[in-house]
């Protein structure tokens, strides 16, 4: 959870808040680890068609 919140700039709280309403909102159920594989291709797939594949491909700016 530090990682994600470091990268995000968001306290812990908050993103544990924000995962929280994703869950409520959209009946995401995250305690089934099949599901976090399902959710991370379609945000890829999602980040890939607004963005395009160069976007996958640069270094997170804290870390360049």
């Amino acid at each position: 959870m530090k990682k994600t919140s470091d990268a995000l700039y968001t306290h812990r709280n908050t993103v544990l808040y924000r995962i929280r309403r994703l869950q409520e909102d959209f009946a995401i159920p995250m305690e089934e680890p099949s599901q976090h594989a399902d959710l991370l291709l379609g945000v890829s797939l999602i980040l890939f068609e607004s963005k395009g594949p160069d976007f996958f491909l640069r270094a997170p700016k804290n870390e360049a």
